[in-house]
C-alpha cells in the first residue's frame, strides 16, 4: 500500500504521534469518529481451526449440516445453541442438571 509514509507492508512498523492521526486535539479532548476507531486484531479474530502440541489440526466451530449450505460454512458457538448464520439452522443443546 502507497501512503505519504512510503510503502507499507504487512510487517512494517511506523512510529505516529498519536494527534497526526486526529485521536487528540491539541486541547488534549478525544476526537471520536472515524478517525479515532480501534480495531481489534484481525488474527484472532473468528478463529476456525487450532492446532495442538503434536501438529494436529483441530476444529474450534461446528460445519452446517445443511444441503444448501455446504462445505466452509460454519455455524456460530453460543451456550445454549450453534446457529448457522446462511440458512438459520439451529442446534439447541438441553441443560443437563
Amino acid at each position: 500500500m502507497y501512503t505519504s509514509l512510503g510503502v507499507i507492508t504487512k510487517g512494517t512498523v511506523i512510529e505516529v504521534n498519536i494527534s497526526e492521526l486526529g485521536l487528540v486535539t491539541q486541547a488534549g479532548k478525544v476526537v471520536w469518529g472515524k478517525y479515532a476507531q480501534v480495531t481489534n486484531n484481525p488474527e484472532n479474530d473468528g478463529c476456525i481451526n487450532a492446532v495442538d502440541e503434536n501438529g494436529k489440526i483441530h476444529r474450534l466451530r461446528r460445519e452446517c449440516p445443511a444441503d444448501h449450505c455446504g462445505a466452509g460454512v460454519f455455524m456460530a458457538a453460543m451456550e445454549d445453541r450453534h446457529y448457522c448464520g446462511k440458512c438459520g439452522y439451529t442446534l439447541a443443546f438441553s441443560k443437563q442438571e
